[in-house]
């Protein structure tokens, strides 16, 4: 998403339902203790970027899309941490 919103500068009304429904996976997770912290700021991140998505704010989803990548980034490494455990 991050890409294509920069390379295009337009928002595929598609991003907010695959966003909606992350979101509220996410929420419905009871987090071990030692992913939540990462879980957190992915959860904030993406409802920081579903706002933008909502109003139609490129430059800002363009900006928001670009940490919600490396916070997913973040969770998905701590999570294979925490199974390798």
């Amino acid at each position: 998403m991050a890409a294509t919103i920069s390379d295009t500068q337009t928002i595929d009304t598609a991003y907010l339902t695959t966003v909606s429904r992350v979101s509220k996976v996410l929420k419905q997770t009871a987090w071990p203790e030692q992913l939540n912290d990462q879980a957190q700021q992915f959860l904030s991140d993406l409802d920081a970027f579903s706002a933008a998505l909502t109003v139609g704010d490129v430059a800002a989803a363009t900006a928001i899309s670009e940490s919600v990548h490396d916070t997913q980034h973040e969770l998905s490494h701590a999570i294979d941490g925490a199974l390798g455990e």
